[in-house]
């Protein structure tokens, strides 16, 4: 049963953003997000970090009083890969800006948590990640993000 709780979930939330049409500058963008989101699904700690996040990295948690700097958010990234269990994610694309080598990307995030013990969970973060390509690499510079609310499918 809980395959299936899991399997409808993820039907629910792949379903992709409005016919939105996106140049292949903000496909690279979107592609980028879901490539570090794949990172954390498997847990692979030091890839997320290196890959996604830029060595100057502002993280802004809307239930925070102030921000949290790149130390922070390497520590909290190493302690949250061995808590959750995200069964399911997905990244809905609102909006993205691009001027030359920065960028400014909109979207909600989606997940499904599946715990050893107890029921899964749904959520949902809206998110506005700031990045900076260096090298043709995209890094995401700093993140503000907060609850959207969507906690049941």
């Amino acid at each position: 049963m809980r395959s299936f709780a899991l399997a409808s979930l993820a039907l629910l939330i792949a379903v992709p953003a409005a016919s939105q049409q996106w140049t292949a500058e903000e496909q690279e963008i979107i592609d980028f997000t879901n490539g570090c989101w794949e990172m954390w699904q498997q847990e692979n700690v030091d890839s997320y970090l290196s890959d996604c996040w830029h060595e100057d990295i502002t993280f802004w948690w809307s239930e925070n009083a102030m921000p949290f700097g790149a130390r922070w958010v390497s520590r909290a990234s190493r302690f949250w890969f061995g808590q959750t269990d995200m069964a399911v994610w997905d990244v809905q694309p609102h909006r993205i800006n691009i001027f030359g080598d920065a960028a400014v990307f909109h979207y909600q995030l989606l997940g499904v948590d599946d715990p050893a013990e107890g029921p899964a969970q749904f959520w949902g973060n809206g998110r506005t990640d700031f990045l900076v390509r260096e090298n043709g690499a995209w890094k995401v510079v700093a993140v503000h993000q907060h609850r959207t609310g969507e906690d049941q499918p």
